[in-house]
């Protein structure tokens, strides 16, 4: 039970370390981006497909998290403008 109980601790450390980089690169990547509509603003292409990949994830793991879809069948997410409050939203769907 004990080695049980210290996997849990290390899946949950790891999950939040999980947490903190998706909450900050979906921050850096949502600043290049029209957040009602998807729409690329300043972004690569490959930045911009990585932004689109990582919302469809999202949603799918958090449905809750999703205010609309783009034209293109793209979630828009609803995660706020910074990594402090998508990290917020995030930890807070993993613990329920």
């Amino acid at each position: 039970m004990g080695k049980e109980l210290s996997g849990s601790e290390k899946d949950l450390t790891s999950n939040a370390d999980a947490i903190d980089k998706v909450a900050e690169k979906y921050t850096e990547l949502h600043s290049g981006v029209n957040a009602f509509t998807n729409e690329n603003i300043s972004l690569t292409d490959e930045e911009y497909q990585q932004y689109l990949n990582t919302c469809n994830q999202l949603a799918e793991q958090f449905p809750s998290l999703v205010k609309g879809y783009d034209d293109q069948s793209n979630a828009i997410l609803s995660l706020g403008d910074s990594a402090d409050a998508a990290k917020t939203k995030l930890t807070e769907l993993y613990a329920a």
